[in-house]
């Protein structure tokens, strides 16, 4: 099985890798990057919140918007998400599993030769099992029968 992605979310790794931005791929995609064919409507990342990380943002393009100093303040300072961009879905904090263990723990995953931070399958279990709808039942049973790929 090999995840697919699109030209605008193979751009965004890529300029979220130049800019050194600390970010894992989660949900239906990590899902896809662990082994397991599903469709999937977005593209989810979580960024690490901490230490002006954020702030690297300011520039980046994602899909046809470039985010602004306001999209980052807004980020900082909402609830957790961004989720106004079609096909993206922007992420600092989880259900289930603290931040810092996310970025401790994720794994490398090689897609169109880059090397792609992604919620380790432990992390990601535990945060489908949390979320807890149909689809990510799905996922975790997927998940747990299934053996890891690189």
């Amino acid at each position: 099985m090999r995840a697919t992605f699109s030209n605008a979310e193979l751009e965004l790794f890529a300029e979220l890798l130049a800019s050194d931005v600390e970010f894992a791929v989660t949900g239906g995609a990590a899902v896809n990057l662990h082994g397991h064919d599903r469709e999937r409507s977005d593209l989810d990342i979580i960024f690490n919140p901490e230490a002006g990380n954020l702030d690297k943002l300011h520039g980046v393009k994602i899909g046809t918007h470039t985010l602004s100093q306001r999209d980052i303040h807004v980020f900082k300072e909402g609830e957790g998400a961004i989720q106004s961009i079609p096909g993206f879905d922007l992420l600092k904090e989880t259900k289930s599993v603290p931040i810092a263990d996310i970025f401790s723990g994720k794994v490398l995953k090689s897609v169109d030769g880059m090397d792609i931070p992604v919620i380790s399958r432990d992390h990601l279990i535990r945060e489908k099992t949390c979320a807890g709808n149909d689809i990510d039942r799905l996922d975790v049973d997927a998940l747990n029968s299934g053996t890891e790929s690189n």
